[in-house]
């Protein structure tokens, strides 16, 4: 299983250890890294790739995912309040996943508290992930692809302090760090 991280442009790739997916129920645990000033909770929403597929296009990308869900992602940042890249993808257990859905066909209103609320067409931005992403990598059953959420910004995360994300009014996950 591969993490496919993109940006909002969808020019670049991060490639994410699977080790980083926090197990289903447990907290978030902040590392004590000297690289790291400081720690930030990024918010993402996450795709499921549900088939086998290379170089797909526009008019079949739907048919390569099948589920979407929050994310928060963990990441380093120095005393700038840049993220360090150079261990950011490799730590074990910064991402949380919350409970997979079917896609819906209209734009919908995903709020992460304390961030905000974006408003997406996740299958329309499913499929420029998956066409961009197909270009460059096999994609595989279980690979999840990580899009940014329009519109929010990371913010500081500090033990106790918790992360919830809805989807529509309904919980969809909650962070807790530690």
């Amino acid at each position: 299983m591969k993490i496919i991280a993109v940006n909002p442009e969808l020019t670049y790739f991060e490639l994410i250890a699977d080790s980083a997916l926090t197990l289903p129920g447990r907290p978030t645990f902040i590392p004590d890294c000297r690289e790291a000033v400081s720690w930030l909770a990024e918010p993402r929403i996450a795709i499921r790739i549900s088939r086998l597929g290379k170089s797909i296009g526009p008019k079949f990308a739907d048919r390569y995912f099948d589920a979407f869900t929050p994310a928060v992602r963990l990441l380093p940042s120095d005393a700038a309040g840049n993220v360090v890249t150079d261990i950011a993808s490799i730590i074990d257990y910064a991402l949380t996943i919350g409970n997979w859905a079917d896609i819906p066909g209209e734009e919908t209103a995903i709020t992460f508290e304390p961030h905000g609320t974006c408003t997406i067409s996740v299958a329309e931005a499913a499929t420029a992930a998956v066409v961009s992403a197909s270009r460059h990598t096999t994609l595989k059953t279980g690979d999840i692809i990580l899009l940014p959420a329009p519109g929010l910004c990371a913010t500081k995360a500090e033990p106790d302090r918790n992360v919830t994300a809805t989807v529509n009014g309904e919980l969809a996950m909650t962070v807790r760090f530690k």
